[in-house]
């Protein structure tokens, strides 16, 4: 079994797994938007949950909210930015991203609250300042790293399947 999504728009939302599959889960383009209230970015009841390898190419741009403060374990060639709320944020709150020019890059509006926010894309440049802003919070985030984290994620409950061996490895 292998879930393949090669282009499009979607955008899921769940209380449990929002992209499962039960072999590998391959990402090679498209818009995808996530939003998972039960759980963290990876691993079971969670934004991915694949039994087998993610992969993530270089056209797809990915936003997703979680209800879970763990690290997105996610190994991709794109460059990520992940931010853990000090709090809840509801339903239907909107989130943006913006590029230094104030050209919008990402826009969301997620179906369930969260306390964080991922977006991989392939407009992120190592050294550029983002502008997020998610309900009134802003966040100005200088992409310095390939992974960059704002704010403290909680401790790994052990699910989240995807260690630093990174894309392509089944999960642990």
């Amino acid at each position: 079994d292998c879930l393949i999504i090669n282009g499009g728009y979607i955008e899921v939302y769940s209380n449990y797994d929002c992209l499962d599959s039960n072999g590998n889960l391959v990402l090679n383009g498209g818009v995808i938007k996530a939003s998972n209230t039960g759980g963290a970015f990876t691993g079971q009841n969670s934004v991915f949950d694949p039994d087998g390898k993610l992969t993530i190419g270089d056209t797809v741009t990915f936003i997703s909210t979680s209800g879970g403060k763990t690290q997105a374990n996610v190994s991709t060639t794109q460059h990520t930015i992940t931010i853990f709320g000090d709090s809840t944020y509801k339903a239907e709150t909107y989130i943006s991203v913006k590029d230094e020019t104030g050209t919008l890059i990402a826009e969301y509006v997620p179906h369930g609250d969260f306390n964080s926010f991922l977006i991989i894309s392939p407009a992120l440049e190592i050294g550029k300042t983002y502008t997020i802003a998610i309900g009134d919070d802003t966040h100005e985030v200088t992409l310095n790293e390939h992974n960059t984290v704002i704010g403290t994620e909680e401790a790994s409950n052990g699910m989240d399947g995807f260690g630093a061996g990174g894309m392509g490895m089944p999960p642990g």
